[in-house]
């Protein structure tokens, strides 16, 4: 029987995508790189040893040019980007190869964002296999018993000031223990993104946690989004000025790799938060407490439910169609 192995350093991506893989019936190992392996109950894997040349199908998000370590064994490879092309890498002509490893790779994306980023620095077209929590089990339809709204996520630097005390920060949760499920009993969530799109948000919107946004406006204005560009996270300002040239058919006027304003607002209708149907979007401290007084929280629930459920549909069918082409 055919076997895929998911492969990278973020624990988060190789969950649910071993998860999508695994409901449609497939063979699936993780193999992670990740610091963060202990939070799936799994050991960190230290190297890439011969075992790896038992499988017949590798996928890859994070960051996408670990791919490159996995062609000797020459097999198809799924490259699921979960952030952009060129992290974790100074090789100025990696988008060159890219293209030229085309042929033996499946080039995919887990955001609009990077769907759109590949279209603007490629040219082409990859697979959208859009991110979809199949790692969460058993949601419960929402039934609150907290009073205080989450604020995340998890790992989040910088919130809003709030000046009322009905606001306590997200926890820390496991996937291995379900612990995952106590923050449905909050009713709400509200989220300060710091890239244009991450896991852990992605987890709390399948989880059916109405979610409070800022803005874009106050978004960007007040510069939350320290992980959109790959400068200052990735590299330096001078090395991505060097990548930073776009496809010449790019239908984007605008630099997703730029701190301008006009830049960042333009991109910004990409970003994971502002796709999602049901995210209640704030303007400011004083519209945001408006919207929790005056939201039908139960109603949003079940909305983001019927969304999250027409997305995972989606996504199988998507993933189907791959895996029974190359497996």
């Amino acid at each position: 029987m055919s076997k895929t192995c998911v492969t990278d350093k973020h624990i988060g991506v190789q969950m649910w995508q071993a998860a999508a893989i695994r409901e449609l019936g497939y063979d699936v190992d993780i193999k992670s790189f990740s610091g963060h392996a202990r939070y799936a109950g799994i050991e960190r894997q230290s190297e890439i040893d011969d075992s790896f040349g038992d499988y017949d199908l590798f996928v890859v998000g994070f960051p996408p040019v670990f791919y490159r370590e996995l062609l000797k064994f020459e097999k198809p490879i799924i490259v699921n980007c979960a952030h952009r092309l060129q992290i974790h890498t100074t090789d100025k002509k990696i988008l060159d190869k890219y293209l030229e490893d085309n042929g033996r790779i499946i080039l995919a994306t887990m955001s609009e964002y990077d769907y759109q980023y590949i279209i603007h620095y490629l040219g082409i077209e990859p697979v959208k296999l859009n991110v979809y929590s199949f790692h969460l089990k058993d949601i419960p339809d929402y039934s609150p018993v907290k009073d205080e709204f989450l604020v995340g996520p998890a790992n989040v630097q910088k919130v809003m000031p709030f000046t009322k005390n009905k606001f306590v920060k997200m926890p820390e949760y496991r996937l291995d223990d379900k612990s995952y499920l106590k923050l449905t009993e909050y009713p709400g969530v509200v989220v300060f993104p710091y890239s244009a799109w991450a896991v852990s948000i992605a987890e709390l919107y399948d989880m059916n946690i109405p979610m409070f946004v800022p803005s874009k406006e106050y978004l960007i204005r007040n510069n939350y989004m320290n992980d959109v560009c790959l400068a200052p996270c990735y590299c330096k300002a001078e090395e991505m000025m060097a990548f930073d040239n776009p496809h010449r058919e790019t239908p984007h006027a605008f630099s997703p790799n730029s701190y301008k304003y006009e830049d960042m607002i333009y991109w910004s209708q990409y970003y994971y938060v502002y796709q999602k149907k049901n995210t209640i979007i704030f303007e400011d401290e004083d519209d945001l407490y408006k919207k929790i007084e005056s939201t039908d929280l139960k109603v949003i629930s079940s909305r983001m439910k019927a969304e999250n459920e027409a997305n995972k549909k989606r996504q199988l069918k998507a993933w189907k169609k791959i895996l029974e082409k190359y497996l």
